[in-house]
């Protein structure tokens, strides 16, 4: 668990890419979670900008439903920007992210949560 209330794998440990995760996550017994759990991805915007990176991103969302994932929520950024909002804030004042099941402003979370966002693996393909 995170302290957003999300799963997530292990930083650095989820070595095998995104879809390893969705089929560790389809394992877990999601009468143990809230409301099912709820699983914290994060890809980087270049995955999005050729036809093949979005075409594996629906393949993957098809993986998703298949495995009966109750609940997964993305950010797509990167790294450098959230840890440039962090260090100057008043710059990135309408950077928004997904924390929790809800959208939020990153340089309005708590210093910690940041940190926990900062942290999560980003994914450059699947």
């Amino acid at each position: 668990p995170l302290a957003d209330g999300g799963l997530s794998a292990v930083y650095g440990r989820d070595l095998k890419g995104p879809t390893a995760v969705l089929k560790s996550v389809s394992h877990l017994d999601n009468s143990c979670t809230t409301n099912g759990g709820l699983l914290n991805m994060k890809f980087l915007p270049e995955f999005f900008k050729m036809e093949s990176g979005i075409d594996k991103f629906a393949n993957f969302m098809r993986t998703f439903v298949d495995l009966e994932i109750p609940h997964i929520q993305f950010n797509v950024v990167r790294k450098e920007d959230l840890l440039n909002a962090k260090a100057n804030p008043d710059q990135y004042r309408s950077l928004t992210v997904r924390v929790a099941g809800y959208t939020a402003y990153f340089t309005e979370l708590a210093g910690e949560l940041q940190d926990e966002i900062i942290a999560r693996t980003s994914y450059d393909n699947i």
